[in-house]
């Protein structure tokens, strides 16, 4: 049986560049509790969203609001990326067009 919800969550707003937001949308949707048992410390993870705990696959759709932001999923083996993404579009859109 197919269902869906939704939930509203809020981001820190980071200045402007490509900022990694994979941790800071798993905070809000699920915390880690820890438990002791015989001297082990063993993680419990809790949704956040109640719903979750009945999902064993599924599809996340992230949706932003402000106009000039944008979503972009690649690789993050190597931190370069980030810093190539940057300065490609920094050269297809300079920052003086913003002037």
């Amino acid at each position: 049986m197919a269902t869906w919800f939704q939930k509203e969550i809020v981001l820190t707003a980071p200045s402007r560049g490509f900022h990694l937001v994979t941790r800071e949308v798993e905070k809000q949707v699920t915390f880690i509790n820890v438990y002791m048992f015989d001297s082990l410390r063993l993680p419990y993870v809790r949704f956040q969203l109640p719903e979750l705990s009945r999902v064993n696959i599924g599809m996340a759709n992230l949706f932003i609001k402000h106009t000039s932001a944008s979503l972009s999923i690649n690789e993050n083996c190597d931190p370069n990326v980030r810093t190539d993404m940057e300065g490609a579009f920094n050269r297809i859109v300079p920052e003086s067009w913003n002037k």
